[in-house]
């Protein structure tokens, strides 16, 4: 993983209080779901591809993308 992308993540973890494991680990229970879906999306919008986001969340770059439609930039399911 790039020290830039690591450094987002760090700041993203530090202002919400979550830790960076919480965010790789495979859990798929709804409060780590939408908390990388929060993520992907500042990470999305800071310009990373979708595989770089997969590599630093340890995700495919198709559940990346997934994340990226079925869920808002709070984390809630869009409906």
């Amino acid at each position: 993983m790039s020290e830039k992308i690591l450094k987002e993540l760090t700041e993203l973890c530090l202002l919400k209080k979550w830790s960076l494991r919480e965010l790789q680990m495979p859990s798929r229970k709804p409060v780590f779901v939408g908390r990388r879906a929060v993520a992907v999306h500042c990470l999305r919008r800071l310009g990373y591809s979708w595989s770089t986001i997969g590599r630093a969340l340890s995700r495919d770059h198709s559940t990346v993308i997934h994340l990226f439609n079925k869920f808002d930039e709070q984390g809630e399911p869009r409906k």
